[in-house]
């Protein structure tokens, strides 16, 4: 079993500088980071920097897109009733259809030699999970190459 850190947005470690603090205070034999690409993005940073800078220790992947309008739209309406449940995850999309480097991620990961898991993630799906599922899984084939399976 290994200790994957999983930076998140809204949580103790989430900015670049959290996550440098948190690597540099580990030990990179026991320790190691699950970088979930749109989290890297909305708590402010460079994902692709972040892979980039700790690809040696990547064990684990969460590949996953972020719209930052959608971000904005849900703070200036916010959601009532039984929408309110899952109105904190608005903003994040299908792969392909938000800001994330998430092929330019992969790319540095290939690189660098990670031949682990890549799960795709979302959190809540705006049409149909089998629409969402759809489009995740043609961007993961087309976009990446990579089989999905």
């Amino acid at each position: 079993m290994l200790a994957c850190y999983h930076p998140h947005y809204a949580t103790t470690v989430e900015s670049e500088e959290e996550i440098e603090i948190m690597m540099d205070y580990t030990d990179p034999r026991y320790v190691f980071l699950c970088p979930d690409t749109a989290h890297l993005r909305k708590g402010g940073g460079d994902e692709l920097s972040v892979v980039r800078t700790y690809a040696d220790r990547v064990k684990y992947v969460h590949l996953k897109d972020w719209d930052p309008q959608a971000f904005a739209d849900s703070q200036s309406a916010p959601a009532q009733g039984a929408d309110a449940a899952t109105a904190i995850l608005p903003d994040f999309v299908e792969l392909g259809t938000g800001v994330v480097h998430v092929k330019e991620c992969v790319q540095v990961l290939q690189e660098s030699g990670y031949a682990g898991w890549l799960m795709i993630e979302l959190d809540r799906s705006r049409s149909t999970p089998k629409a969402s599922a759809a489009t995740n899984k043609a961007f993961v084939e087309q976009e990446l190459g990579l089989a999905v399976g």
